[in-house]
Order: C-alpha cells, then sequence, then structure tokens
C-alpha cells in the first residue's frame, strides 16, 4: 500500500519513513527542493527492507505540488509543520501549520483513493494542565497562548475536528514532548538540552523544577502513528504521550545514567527570559535563530501533562518508561558531545567511530548564488549494520550544474544510493572501507548511465566525500575540489582538476579525448557539443568520451584530526589552497565557510555560484571549535597526492612536494579506463551471485555478461573470470574508450 508522508525530512518524519518501509508500506516522502534528506531511507532501499521508497518535491503550501504527490496514496501521515518557538515572521506558523493542514484535506476530497489522514497535531493544541493530567477531552481555554506554534496548532485543530464533521477520514493524535536518538533540532528539544548539559553550557536547572510535561519516546510515536493508521477510528482524537515529569527529573536521570555531575543551582526563569530577549536581538542581526527566547520561557511557567490510556486500549500503545528512554537517548548525546553552529545553511553534527575510538565533527556550509545550479549533499547520520553492532559514517557532496540543474539535481538524489548498491552488506568496517574506491567508480557510472536515458543535456561536477571514522575517501569528476589540512597544519589536495588545461591524467586527458574523436574549442565552460572538462555526469551532447569515471583519493587521518574544505570552482579560480585556508584558520566551520565564500568574491566578484562546505574532523578532546590551530612557522604547507598543473591562482607553495607524514594515503587511482578501475581486490557483488554487472548490479543470464578481462593483455586474468558487465554497461565501456560512437549523443566534432 502506498502511503505519503508530509514533513518527511524532519526529525520525526524521518523515523516515521524508516519504519513505515521496515513494515512493507510503498512509501512517498514530500519534501522540499531545500530539505536537508540525511534522515530519509536511500530510494528503493535494499537489506533488511521490504518496502518501497520515493522522493516527491513540492510544499503542502504549494497546492498543485501537494496534490500531485497524493496521486495513488491510500493514507497520508500529514507530520508536516513549523515547530519553533519563535519566528521573526510569526506568519510562517499559520501558512504551514494551518494552510499546509487545509491543502491536505482538500487534497484528500479531491483524490479519491485517500482512505485515511494521519494529522499529527501537538500536546499544546489542548493547552496546559496547570495541576492536572488531561485526557483527549480536554478543550484549549483560550486565554492564552505561550508561543505562536501553540496558537497556530490550536488553530489547525479546530480545522481538523471541523473536517470531521463534514466526513473527511482524518485521525488526529497528539504527541507529548518527543525525545530521542537522532537529528539534534527543535523538534528533539530533549536532545538538544542534554547537549548543551554535557558541553557545560547550562549549568544548572532550568526554573523552579515544578514544571511538568509528558515525554514521548520519538520511535514509540512511530508506531502509534502506524497503529493509528491500522486501528484509529475516523475522527477520534488519541493521546501518543508518556510519563509525565519535570526537566528537572529528565537532568537528573540523565546524570544518573552517565554518572556525571546533577546541577547543583536553579537558574531563575527571569534570567533565562531576559537572555532569550537579548538572544532576539542578536537575532535579528545575524539571522539566525535563538536558542532560547522568551516564549520558551512562558511555556516552562506552566504544566503540560496527559493520559495516553485511550491509545493504550484501542491502538496497543505501549510507551517505554522515560529511564528506558533516556538510557538510549544519553548513550547517543554524550557520544556526539560537541559545540554545533547555526551554519549558513546546514547545522553541524557530530558523527562517531564505534570501533576503536571515537572522533567528533562539524561542518558548516556557505554559499552564494549566481546562476542556482550549485547543490550540495549533506548526510551525517547514516548508519551501517555490521554483525550485531552499527558502524556510522557520514556523506558530503557537492555538484556545480551546468547547462541547466536537471544534472546535479538527479546526481543528488541517486549517486549515493548507486554507491552503496554496489557493497556487499556483509563486509566487515575494513573490507566496506576498502571496497568504497571501486563501489564509487560503480556508482558514478551508474548514474551517469541512468540520467543519460532521460535525455536531458545538462551535466554536472561531482565532489563526493564519504568519511569513516578517520578515514576520509574522497571521489571528484570535473574542477569542483576537495582540500585537507591536518591538525599539524599540513596541505593535501584530495581531488584532482580535469579541466582541459589542467591535462592530470597519465597520458593527458587531452590526449585521451583526441583519441577518441573530440576536438578542443573554447574558451567558455560548456557550449553545444563542447566542455571544457575532461570528466562529468551527464553532458549528454559532448559525447561519451568525457567520462564520469571519478578520481579516487583515500587517506586516514591521525587521532589529532583535521580539516576540510569542499569548495566549486568559484571558489578555486579566486583563491589558492592556501589562501582559502589562511583566510579561515582558527574560525568555526561556520564562520569559516562564509570567510572563504567571502575572500572569493572579494578577489574575482560573483562570477558564478560559489559554494563552500567545511568539515572539521576532531578528536574528543578538541571540542572548541577553532581547528585546526594556527599552522607553525616554517613547516612545509602543501603535500600534494598526484602531480598536475595548477591554475594561475595557485600559490607557489602549493607546488610544493613534500613526504606524507601525518596523513597516511591508503588509495589513489585516476586512470578513465574503467576496466582498470574495476579490477580491484574487493567485490562489488555478493560472492554467491557470480554474475551480476559490476556496474548496475543487474543479474545477468549465464552467456550473457562480457568480462572487464575480454581484451585484458595481463596474462594473469582470463575473460571467465571477474567483475562482469552487462551488453549495456559492456557498451557504456566502449564508448567511454573511443572504441565506438558514442549513443544517441553528438561528439564535440559536430
Amino acid at each position: 500500500m502506498k502511503v505519503l508522508v508530509t514533513g518527511a525530512s524532519g526529525y520525526f518524519g524521518g523515523r516515521l519513513c524508516h519504519a513505515l518501509v521496515r513494515q512493507g508500506y510503498s512509501v512517498r516522502a514530500f519534501v522540499r527542493s531545500t530539505s536537508d534528506l540525511s534522515s530519509l531511507p536511500t530510494e528503493s532501499p535494499g537489506g533488511h527492507h521490504t518496502g518501497s521508497f520515493e522522493l516527491s518535491y513540492g510544499d503542502v503550501t504549494d497546492y498543485s505540488s501537494l496534490l500531485a504527490a497524493c496521486s495513488g496514496c491510500y493514507v497520508i501521515f500529514h507530520s508536516a509543520a513549523v515547530v519553533e518557538p519563535w519566528l521573526p515572521d510569526a506568519s510562517r506558523f499559520i501558512s504551514v501549520n494551518v494552510g499546509g493542514l487545509q491543502n491536505v484535506l482538500q487534497a484528500c476530497r479531491e483524490t479519491k483513493t485517500i482512505e485515511k489522514i494521519i494529522y499529527t497535531s501537538s500536546f499544546f493544541a489542548l493547552g496546559p494542565t496547570d495541576g492536572y493530567i488531561a485526557d483527549e477531552s480536554q478543550v484549549h481555554p483560550e486565554l492564552f497562548f505561550c508561543t505562536e506554534y501553540e496558537k497556530s496548532k490550536f488553530a489547525a485543530d479546530k480545522v481538523a475536528l471541523l473536517a470531521v464533521s463534514e466526513g473527511v477520514p482524518i485521525v488526529p493524535v497528539y504527541p507529548g514532548v518527543i525525545y530521542g536518538p537522532g537529528k539534534v533540532t527543535t523538534g528533539n528539544i530533549v536532545a538538544k538540552l542534554l547537549i548543551e548539559r554535557f558541553n557545560g553550557r547550562l549549568p544548572g536547572y532550568i526554573g523552579p523544577g515544578n514544571d511538568k510535561y509528558s515525554f514521548s519516546h520519538v520511535d514509540d510515536v512511530v508506531e502509534g502513528h502506524i497503529a493509528a493508521m491500522k486501528k484509529g477510528r475516523l475522527g477520534e482524537r488519541y493521546l501518543l504521550t508518556g510519563e509525565n515529569a519535570s526537566f528537572r527529573h529528565v537532568f537528573d536521570v540523565a546524570a544518573i545514567l552517565t554518572s556525571t555531575s546533577r546541577p547543583r543551582f536553579n537558574i531563575p526563569l527571569w534570567l533565562v527570559e531576559a537572555c532569550g530577549w537579548v538572544s532576539i536581538l542578536l537575532s535579528r542581526i545575524t539571522g539566525n535563530l535563538p536558542l532560547i527566547s522568551p516564549p520558551t520561557v512562558y511555556v516552562m511557567r506552566h504544566q503540560w501533562a496527559y493520559s495516553c490510556e485511550k491509545a493504550r486500549k484501542e491502538l496497543g500503545y505501549k510507551p517505554r518508561s522515560l529511564k528506558e528512554g533516556l538510557a538510549e537517548l544519553t548513550k547517543f548525546t554524550i557520544s556526539l558531545v560537541f559545540s554545533y553552529p547555526h551554519a549558513a545553511v546546514y547545522s553541524s553534527y557530530v558523527g562517531v567511530n564505534n570501533v576503536l575510538q571515537r572522533r567528533s565533527s562539524n561542518s558548516s556550509l556557505a554559499s552564494q548564488s549566481k546562476k542556482g545550479e550549485d547543490f550540495t549533499l549533506l548526510k551525517t547520520e547514516c548508519q551501517r549494520i555490521v554483525g550485531e553492532g552499527v558502524t556510522t559514517y557520514s556523506v558530503f557532496g557537492l555538484f556545480d550544474g551546468h547547462n541547466g540543474t536537471a544534472a546535479a539535481v538527479y546526481t543528488k538524489e541517486n549517486l549515493l544510493n548507486n554507491i552503496l548498491s554496489a557493497i556487499p552488506s556483509d563486509l566487515n568496517r575494513d573490507e566496506w572501507i576498502a571496497a568504497l574506491p571501486r563501489a564509487l567508480v560503480a556508482g558514478f557510472v551508474k548514474t551517469d548511465k541512468d540520467f543519460l536515458e532521460k535525455g536531458q543535456a545538462s551535466g554536472t561536477t561531482v565532489t563526493f566525500v564519504i568519511i569513516e571514522g578517520w578515514v576520509v575517501t574522497v571521489a571528484s569528476v570535473g574542477d569542483s575540489r576537495c582540500i585537507l589540512e591536518s591538525a599539524e597544519g599540513d596541505i593535501y589536495c584530495l581531488s584532482a582538476d580535469h579541466r582541459l588545461e589542467c591535462d592530470v591524467e597519465d597520458g593527458g586527458e587531452v590526449g585521451r579525448l583526441n583519441t577518441g574523436a573530440g576536438t578542443e574549442i573554447g574558451p567558455m565552460r560548456c557550449w553545444p557539443g563542447g566542455l571544457c572538462l575532461s570528466r562529468s555526469i551527464g553532458d549528454r551532447d559532448v559525447g561519451e568520451f568525457i567520462v564520469p569515471v571519478p578520481f579516487v583519493k583515500q587517506v586516514k587521518l591521525s587521532t589529532a584530526g583535521g580539516r576540510l574544505i569542499i569548495s566549486s570552482d568559484g571558489v578555486w579560480d579566486a583563491l589558492s589552497f592556501e589562501s582559502a585556508l589562511n583566510c579561515s584558520r582558527g574560525m568555526s566551520a561556520e564562520a569559516a565557510a562564509a570567510r572563504v565564500v567571502k575572500e572569493a568574491i572579494l578577489a574575482k566578484g560573483l562570477r558564478d555560484d560559489t559554494t563552500c562546505i567545511v568539515v572539521n574532523i576532531l578528536p574528543p578532546e578538541k571540542i572548541p571549535l577553532h581547528l585546526p590551530p594556527t599552522k607553525k612557522q616554517g613547516k612545509g604547507v602543501f603535500k600534494a597526492m598526484f602531480q598536475k598543473k595548477f591554475p594561475e591562482s595557485s600559490s607557489q607553495a602549493e607546488k610544493e612536494y613534500i613526504e606524507l607524514d601525518m596523513v597516511e594515503e591508503m588509495f589513489e587511482e585516476g586512470s578513465a579506463m574503467l576496466s582498470q578501475r574495476l579490477d580491484t581486490k574487493y567485490p562489488l557483488s555478493n560472492v554467491f551471485k557470480l554474475f551480476i554487472c559490476a556496474v548496475c548490479q543487474v543479474e545477468i543470464k549465464p552467456g550473457e555478461g562480457i568480462s572487464i578481462h575480454t581484451v585484458s593483455s595481463n596474462r594473469k586474468t582470463h575473460p571467465w573470470d571477474g567483475p562482469f558487465l552487462c551488453p549495456s554497461c559492456q557498451q557504456k565501456k566502449e564508448a567511454m574508450e573511443g572504441k565506438r560512437p558514442s549513443r544517441d549523443r553528438y561528439s564535440s566534432q559536430k
């Protein structure tokens, strides 16, 4: 059965999507084009998943996109909402929280297949419960509203109840204060406060301690929503709450569970409110939302305690105890112990390597748009199940489109899934890391192959970074680049520049293209039938000898960590590697990303989209964000990882070659020949399925597969040895190598 989830990219929505897919449902996630998709399943998830997953772009305030997303769906989980205690533009609460629900109801009326709407309301819609515990019969007194969010959820609740009287198949559910592992957002305020507590920035209890809330573990709320879909009576309200307690009790339990000290004093609410007003003033200057605001204090002056007995009886809802839920949450938050800035576009994160050592990271992104063709991917809580344990990794991608945005958007949405599909699920950590380089090649080529079948002429450069523990793996095509500064102050280049004038490949990229019957013209970046890059994804009209085979570099950092800067050519055309690091050294990830973009624009103006992602990879003891440290005087400042021509903007220091010391090189390969790149030690497909295409992962019938060794001159390999390519991928391989005309493309000679 196909279901639609609005608000899918949020903290709760992402967990709901995962649970629905695991239970076999076909899930369509309704997200905005600017949404952070890091908490969502990959499209067509495999492994232990039994359902399917797809994305639908739009906005609940845009009725036409919402109506299109509802097509073919039988159930709508409407969880989209603006969840903030304060916003500079309060009208957003009404337009999204009320107007969005009205659009969902109208779409239900016009879509014949919708059988039920599960509407995620809030305990705020029912009002405070000072001195008693309320149930679903509670009616908001409407005498006052602590926050604009509370006011909007109350108004939306009235809309939902009116729809019930009109026969709309809706079931409103009312979660309490949702908490649990996962995204650290305003929707996960308990995790946010615990992190502040563990970081030492929240030394005391907030208020006198007579507050009371009903705490709901996120996974209990997810199961409650699914139970409401299966068992909920139309028009009935269900409180999906949990144990009622104060935040003082939460801090005390967290201290016991983590063997840390309890807060020693109470912070008076008047002082918190004063800080809130200051935060709002600063927010209006900086544009960042305040960490605390007066409306938050107004909420804390009341009690919000509720009973979930009705949901227990009718839905089988079984909330866990607060101690049990906090045991899971504190384990998650204590490992994060980090300081996260409000990034220009994306907030910082921490990833944890659960094998031998822990490392923390934070990242930030800054961008100035000229043509709107730069896109980014930041996934920071990716988990991989290994035996009975779980390892985590983080992904950062920068996609600089040209001739339109189609290729960049498609690659952003599909590349990671194609890479992961090329790695067996049963590998241990070391095998998984070793398999990454070849999987990256397969993922890039498959993404290019699938996009070209859409018949669009757009293209994109890609710089793709996967961080697992201290190991950083970078794959790149085009001229966006990634550099690393170690904690010792040394600079390493982890990507290649595939502009023709750089000619980085052995034998020369220009030489390879001329062999493939290409012709150099210019000086434009791209033109009908031509491109100044030797590698990219897409670019249908250029010819397949402009290959998607990436340069791949894999290094292991020392436990001192380091900083990555991933930027589009809008930065590197203006700044040398050393200049980018010098102007941002000693700053937080947020400030560093903004400074690099600012310096690039000051140097050459806003001639192109200019995007910068800064990632700090830090050991736990180096939680302060002002890292890496100031470079030591007299120390070498650049360590090249491959020889290449440097653009005019590069400094002489970048052209020095110094022996590696603090960063271990694990893998490097830049060949454009697909057969060379696939012929590596670790398998891409399950060893029990011998006839699997190494690129697109489709099963090959006996006799149809073509070994990459068919025309190999290596005497140690045989045509019957794998890896194998399906006929379609073999044709693409031959076209990329100039052995046959490019399929359905125009070469640059035309």
